[in-house]
């Protein structure tokens, strides 16, 4: 969760990006909400949120990697997507 929050915190560009590939896919992904430190339920919301959209998350990433440079979040993220024992 702390990855995707990161990548898209610090690239407005990156969110357009997400939007438009949900768009061009044919599939209604809303972006992940942001947890707050503070508020419990807000984590729930969002770790149920990734749970759904990890498939998408997976083709995101790839195009993201082929369009920009890697960055570190972008290439811990694919290594985890990649990774059967983290994505159910």
């Amino acid at each position: 969760m702390a990855l995707f929050k990161w990548i898209f915190t610090y690239c407005s560009v990156r969110k357009c990006r997400y939007k438009f590939l949900a768009e061009k896919t044919g599939t209604d992904v809303p972006l992940p909400p942001v947890p707050i430190v503070t508020r419990w339920n807000s984590w729930f919301k969002t770790v149920i949120h990734h749970a759904n959209y990890v498939a998408f998350y997976k083709d995101f990433i790839a195009e993201e990697l082929d369009i920009r440079d890697a960055t570190n979040a972008l290439t811990e993220l694919k290594e985890l997507l990649q990774d059967p024992a983290v994505v159910v």
